[in-house]
């Protein structure tokens, strides 16, 4: 009987648990499938003073970068203007539209709040534009663009979002797979967003891609590199009730994120990598060179 290797069961226990490129599991290829984007320079926001009011002054939060990314998904673009406009919603219908994703009969008490202060926060860093209502006692912010450029964050590009993937999520939590409140809901946005946009390695070797992560503080690893800090929400998760660990293992639970534990000898502590289904090709290597390196082949 032949004897295979402990990166070939890692990456066959992979296929089997996630039904990587088996029909309707997850999928293998996006090359052809819609997708929405989000503009890079929104990341140096993060750690950056935002001013606004009379001498207020705030940071972003990973809630407002979960309601940047919603706003992003149901935007529009014609290809001709600098900016996606968000149409015929305002701040109040976008919060009872999160509401109906959740499948919530009621918005949780805290839900408006929630909203209000992200689209304060965004509007402030200008990451939208927006108009403000206040003929209410409750403000409310209507016609909505996001800008593809910035005066200030310079950083060029963008990232695909693939609307499968979300579509799917959205699904599971409406089947009741998991109970969000709003907050929560945009927090784990958020971490989706931020975690999508991790492209460094610890070692200085060739650029891989972005979306390869990993939560724990003490791991080493050619390919990942944890983030300890990110628009507010710390990924060891100690300040909050659920730190991004907990976040992530929801989003793999949703099937937005595929894992995989890393216990040997020649780590001190174990650790989970993580990445995305239209990474899995990158993450095969990835598992190839950490059991070539250990000697575990």
């Amino acid at each position: 009987m032949e004897q295979i290797s402990k990166t070939e069961r890692k990456i066959d226990a992979i296929k089997s648990k996630y039904k990587v490129g088996k029909p309707n599991g997850v999928l293998e290829s996006y090359s052809r499938l819609p997708f929405f984007k989000i503009h890079r320079f929104f990341l140096e926001a993060d750690g950056r003073v935002i001013y606004y009011g009379d001498e207020g002054r705030c940071f972003l939060k990973m809630q407002d970068v979960g309601l940047y990314f919603y706003l992003n998904m149901i935007a529009t673009e014609n290809g001709v203007d600098s900016f996606s406009r968000v149409q015929l919603f305002n701040s109040d219908e976008i919060r009872n539209s999160i509401k109906d994703l959740l499948s919530k009969s009621s918005g949780d008490s805290r839900a408006s709040k929630t909203i209000r202060d992200s689209f304060m926060r965004l509007k402030a860093a200008e990451l939208i534009v927006c108009d403000i209502d206040n003929s209410t006692s409750i403000e409310s912010y209507h016609n909505i663009k996001i800008p593809h450029k910035h005066n200030t964050y310079k950083t060029k590009g963008f990232f695909r979002f693939y609307y499968v993937d979300i579509q799917k999520a959205i699904e599971k939590i409406k089947d009741g797979v998991i109970d969000l409140s709003t907050r929560d809901f945009l927090n784990l946005l958020g971490v989706y967003t931020v975690s999508s946009l991790i492209f460094y390695n610890e070692h200085g070797s060739n650029y891989l891609g972005n979306g390869i992560v990993t939560v724990d503080s003490f791991s080493v690893s050619r390919y990942a590199n944890r983030i300890d800090f990110t628009f507010g929400l710390k990924l060891t998760g100690g300040v909050r009730k659920k730190g991004v660990k907990e976040y992530m293992d929801i989003l793999e639970e949703l099937g937005l994120m595929v894992s995989m534990g890393v216990n040997s000898k020649m780590y001190e502590n174990r650790f989970t990598l993580y990445t995305f289904p239209k990474n899995i090709g990158q993450f095969y290597k990835i598992i190839e060179d950490i059991y070539e390196q250990m000697g575990e082949e």
